[in-house]
């Protein structure tokens, strides 16, 4: 097993500009255990001595549910993969494969399709080709698969809200706009950003 930190940020043209998706983590500095494949065993998730500790007695464990897995323990296999997919440290395209060969239960289902989501968006996020980006958050958007949680939506809205504005398409950011009026009612506070929102759509339209 291998400890890895990550304290490098996004360099724009270099080969593993993504490295940090594709082991499900989000900021810096970021501490994980990896095995000898470089596949994500533990997360640290406190950055203290007994933190350190219980990742490197959880990555044990973890690997030992991967070679059972990798001799054939079905059950093995469906635990590592949930656990990975929940990290969100598999690729989008070949979790939904994986995941369409299980039999899983409802709450495991649900579990592993916000997992799905979250991946998706960042994959979305962090795609070189920001059109590309914006339009797969759109598509999300369009057919409905916002799941009723509010960090995942808090989140959704910020990834198009930014794609929006980076490309000056005014379309998708009046979406975001109508998100925020949506949310007054539920929070006062968030009229601070709806008017700053709308000022920055009217300016957006003005350019069009």
């Amino acid at each position: 097993m291998v400890l890895f930190l990550h304290v490098t940020t996004r360099l724009v043209g270099r080969p593993y500009d993504d490295l940090l998706l594709r082991k499900g983590l989000m900021g810096f500095p970021s501490f994980v255990v990896l095995d000898e494949d470089g596949e994500l065993l533990a997360v640290v998730e406190k950055r203290t001595v007994e933190g350190f500790e219980a990742a490197v007695a959880a990555a044990k464990d973890l690997k030992a549910l991967d070679d059972a897995g990798k001799a054939g323990d079905a059950a093995a296999q469906k635990t590592v993969l949930l656990k990975r997919i929940g990290w969100q440290a598999v690729p989008h395209a070949a979790a939904s494969a994986a995941l369409a060969k299980l039999d899983l239960t409802a709450e495991e289902r649900t579990a592993a399709t916000n997992s799905l989501l979250g991946i998706e968006m960042n994959e979305a996020r962090l795609c070189t080709d920001k059109a590309e980006g914006l339009k797969r958050l759109l598509k999300i958007h369009s057919e409905g698969r916002l799941v009723d949680d509010q960090r995942i939506a808090g989140t959704f809205w910020r990834y198009l809200s930014v794609g929006a504005e980076t490309l000056g398409n005014a379309d998708a950011y009046g979406l975001y706009v109508e998100y925020l009026r949506g949310q007054i009612e539920k929070n006062p506070r968030m009229k601070t950003a709806l008017d700053a929102a709308e000022k920055k759509l009217g300016a957006m339209k003005t350019k069009q």
